[in-house]
């Protein structure tokens, strides 16, 4: 499924998104998130994706954006292969060496362990704490970067 929404529309009595449909259907069908390139924040993207277990997505084009500037494809803005190549790169490592260990499994748990700081289990235990904030935040023993995420399973972090 692509497209699969990242947060919630926050609207009068909503305060936090939370992953229902991702925890619905994680291990059951491949979700994707809409195109990296496209985002406003890429990186946040990257995170969310890891808390959700949401694949990363990217639309990549031959030639310049500049060229589809007046055509039906000008939303196209930033889409060059040559210019997100090493993004492509670096993101496809980090879920594939991360996300492979959950692709099957169901979502077990979400919560919200701080302000800003997210943990999803999976049913082979394997668990991702994602940290959205621009502090380190400690969960038991293992410290997670500002901006980061740590992959932990029965036997330790990876």
């Amino acid at each position: 499924i692509i497209h699969v929404p990242m947060q919630s529309t926050k609207d009068t009595y909503i305060d936090e998104s939370i992953p229902f449909f991702q925890i619905a259907t994680h291990g059951l069908v491949t979700n994707y998130i809409a195109p990296v390139n496209l985002s406003i924040n890429p990186s946040r993207d990257l995170l969310r994706s890891i808390e959700y277990g949401v694949l990363p997505s990217f639309v990549l084009t031959a030639e310049p954006s500049w060229k589809l500037r007046y055509t039906m494809s000008s939303n196209m803005y930033s889409t060059y292969y040559q210019d997100w190549l090493p993004t492509v790169i670096e993101f496809y490592h980090s879920v594939n060496e991360n996300l492979v260990l959950v692709h099957d499994q169901y979502i077990t748990d979400h919560q919200r362990l701080a302000e800003d700081v997210y943990l999803t289990e999976y049913e082979n235990g394997v668990t991702f704490i994602v940290n959205y904030s621009m502090k380190p935040f400690i969960y038991h023993t293992t410290e997670i970067a500002a901006e980061s995420f740590v992959v932990l399973t029965r036997e330790g972090s990876l």
